[in-house]
């Protein structure tokens, strides 16, 4: 049932966060939601479970849906630009 209503929101392009306790699945899910998302238009995967600085996930998902983490882009301009490709 959740492995549905991720795959789902998905689909219609949200953002999905799963956040709970250890153990949970949580990982579980995630990797079939990817998996089950294969393809154009698919899910990237940014793994903040060590909370990062918003710097390195901003460069996660630049890496995961820019194809380059925009080592040389300064912070600010590239998060706007993954905002817009999320929008």
């Amino acid at each position: 049932h959740l492995l549905a209503l991720v795959g789902a929101q998905l689909k219609a392009g949200g953002v999905v966060v799963l956040r709970g306790e250890g153990g949970m699945g949580k990982t579980t899910l995630a990797a079939a939601a990817a998996h089950a998302a294969r393809g154009p238009g698919g899910a990237a995967w940014v793994n903040c479970e060590r909370t990062p600085r918003f710097e390195e996930c901003v460069r996660q998902a630049a890496a995961a849906l820019l194809g380059d983490r925009c080592e040389a882009e300064p912070l600010d301009p590239l998060a706007r630009k993954v905002a817009a490709h999320l929008a």
